[in-house]
């Protein structure tokens, strides 16, 4: 299949069955704990700090179960989307109801690519993939991006990045003369 736009490229990352099938089930059993907790026991004589104490662990349970029983039933939780046209990286979150207002990063802010591989939890053997964790002017990783085949398709990935940076300053620079 052909890519109708080379210029973006997007990643989803898909979930193996064992993850799809804990994340079902942990996700229900948190939908039926916050029901259970928002419904269920009664408390005699009044007590405000627990009740709202009880209330804050019904809200937390429903949205982590909300979200993990969503990742399970889609099979995928977040988009990655390499835009080369502008020059950035958007993370869109996934579920049940839609996505995400997109996490957007300029080419430009990212200092430094490292790029990570290893086994994925929940596949039956050894898996090559790969993900790539791009890092602020202060050191610090704020995207961690796709689940890439190999290493080498992360480290080509890196490459079009670097060069779209490099680029993008030699216009920047031409315009400034």
């Amino acid at each position: 299949m052909s890519n109708p736009n080379p210029k973006r490229i997007s990643i989803r990352n898909h979930l193996s069955r064992l993850v799809r099938l804990r994340k079902l089930i942990v996700g229900l059993a948190l939908l039926a704990l916050s029901l259970y907790v928002l419904f269920g026991p009664r408390i005699e004589g009044g007590n405000v700090y627990l009740t709202l104490l009880m209330l804050a662990a019904a809200f937390i349970a429903f949205g982590l179960g909300w979200v993990w029983f969503s990742h399970g039933l889609m099979g995928w939780s977040r988009q990655f989307d390499f835009d080369f046209e502008k020059n950035e990286a958007r993370q869109i979150s996934a579920s049940i109801l839609g996505r995400s207002r997109p996490y957007v990063v300029p080419f430009s802010e990212i200092v430094d690519f490292v790029i990570k591989e290893g086994p994925v939890r929940g596949e039956g053997g050894l898996t090559a993939e790969a993900l790539i964790e791009m890092k602020d002017p202060s050191g610090r990783p704020f995207m961690r991006a796709g689940m890439f085949d190999s290493r080498q398709e992360a480290e080509e990935m890196v490459t079009r990045i670097k060069d779209a940076v490099a680029m993008a300053r030699q216009q920047a620079d031409a315009e400034g003369r």
